[in-house]
């Protein structure tokens, strides 16, 4: 007889996706998993997702066909992102997943590139990332063995639809004997203690269960009514407080999310096979509603809606995830705008670091005290990677981004980023959701160039090096100009069944 109930509340993509990897994680004989499904639209993102490549990952660990997903999803192929007139007008910049180049002599890669910049060679980073190649020659493929031994490596993610990818999870998780109870929350019966016991619903019905999930978007409306729950805001580190989103057509290309700077904050476009989404993030104080409107009805090419009305963000964190016997996944959580950021890693980073540290025997704090630790340490190396982006965006001068170099920054952020433009150097911490290339491309590749190179480069034959670098963005446009033509491949590859 199961005695142990893991109860989940919320009828979105944050609770269906914590429901299937719960169920995929644990046996019914050893824990019972129960949804409450409150049949209302949660706060939280509902149309698109522009994923890191730790969603293949989630998925394989699923067992999950990634072909019959993305014939389900409405899903592209994902190499990486486009900065459109992001540091400088009329300059773009791809943001690939693969390498960029690859050490010679014991040195990193990008010291090569310094050290050419400051001889006054204007050749843009990305020509030495095979993906950036590929996505901008429109084509994909997947590398044979031979190339993969050899250090080349295109890695990618996926763009998806996430109302169907909310019911692929939610398929997966009912199949692994999920129950599903539907009603609205009443209120929280609460112990001596104040963890949760239960779940009153509007119809009278009591769900008993000795963990709970708050998968209700950002209303939090679990977490919010326990002991000592705190929402620490963004307001000043990430000052943007409005959202619209508009659905378009196909795009010419879905290989890569598109970003660009407004006057008001920034447009993102995330490619599906059949539409598009398109969202427009903005700071109220720059911009009026109707104003951000127009630019988000331009942006997407689209006509306006009635239906169609700016969404109030909050940017932020809970103070603790981890309360009693209730965690916070999602929305619930956090908000981080999505700017460079996947909803769906912060959801599934959420559960599963839960699965590592949760034990059936009972409510451990050790545990509770990990976990808040753990999360706490990501959401920040998170914040500081996001300010970054907002602190590259020198395109546009006026409006929001008039603001953004007073942005009151993280100690690790001034320490990285003073490392860097001083010597070339990336001081890299434990939990970072980006790892130090991505750093160091996303610098480069937005004119954050370093004053010095490697002092090992001192001396070294000037003119080997142009030749070696010249060899590799040759090799990286050819190798690109041999994959397969984007639309041709996405189209044998995602399969319905």
């Amino acid at each position: 007889m199961t005695s142990h109930r893991l109860v989940i509340y919320g009828g979105g993509v944050s609770a269906w996706v914590t429901a299937a990897a719960l169920t995929n994680a644990y046996t019914v004989d050893v824990l019972k998993v129960v949804l409450v499904n409150p049949g209302v639209n949660t706060k939280e993102p509902s149309i698109a997702d522009s994923g890191f490549t730790s969603l293949r990952r989630f998925h394989a660990s699923m067992r999950i066909s990634e072909r019959e997903l993305m014939g389900q999803t409405s899903a592209t192929f994902k190499l990486g992102a486009l900065y459109k007139n992001w540091s400088k007008p009329g300059q773009n910049f791809i943001h690939g997943f693969s390498n960029y180049g690859s050490m010679l002599d014991g040195i990193d890669f990008h010291q090569y590139a310094v050290l050419l910049h400051q001889c006054g060679d204007t050749t843009a980073f990305d020509a030495y990332s095979l993906a950036a190649q590929a996505a901008a020659a429109k084509k994909f493929g997947f590398l044979n063995k031979d190339l993969v031994e050899q250090g080349f490596n295109l890695d990618y993610s996926l763009h998806v639809d996430l109302s169907q990818y909310s019911q692929l999870m939610q398929t997966c998780a009912v199949r692994k004997h999920l129950e599903v109870i539907c009603g609205q929350l009443d209120h929280l019966n609460l112990d001596a203690d104040g963890n949760i016991k239960a779940l009153v619903l509007t119809s009278g019905e009591v769900v008993g269960g000795d963990f709970f999930f708050d998968c209700s978007g950002s209303d939090s409306v679990l977490v919010r009514q326990l002991p000592g729950d705190k929402f620490l805001k963004w307001d000043k580190e990430l000052p943007v407080n409005k959202q619209i989103d508009l659905v378009g057509g196909a795009a010419k290309s879905g290989l890569c999310t598109d970003l660009s700077v407004c006057r008001g904050g920034w447009l993102k476009s995330i490619p599906l096979k059949d539409k598009t989404l398109y969202s427009l993030t903005y700071n109220s104080e720059y911009e009026s509603d109707d104003a951000a409107m127009t630019a988000a009805i331009n942006f997407a090419g689209v006509e306006l809606s009635d239906a169609v009305q700016p969404l109030t963000i909050v940017p932020g964190r809970r103070e603790r995830f981890w309360v009693k016997n209730c965690l916070a996944i999602g929305a619930a959580a956090g908000n981080f705008t999505e700017l460079t950021f996947s909803y769906l890693h912060h959801v599934q980073s959420g559960v599963l670091r839960f699965i590592d540290l949760y034990s059936a025997a009972g409510v451990n704090d050790f545990s509770a005290q990990q976990y808040n630790q753990l999360t706490s340490d990501e959401y920040a190396r998170v914040l500081d990677y996001q300010q970054l982006n907002l602190l590259l965006g020198a395109a546009e001068s006026s409006g929001f981004w008039s603001c953004t170099s007073k942005i009151p920054r993280t100690a690790e952020l001034q320490r990285k980023l003073s490392l860097f433009k001083e010597r070339g150097k990336l001081a890299f911490e434990e939990y970072e959701t980006w790892m130090p290339g991505s750093w160091v491309s996303l610098l480069l590749g937005n004119n954050y160039w370093p004053e010095k190179h490697d002092v090992l480069l001192n001396g070294c034959n000037l003119e080997l090096v142009v030749k070696r670098l010249g060899q590799m963005r040759m090799v990286n446009s050819n190798l690109a100009a041999q994959l397969s033509d984007e639309d041709e491949i996405l189209g044998k590859y995602a399969i319905l069944k």
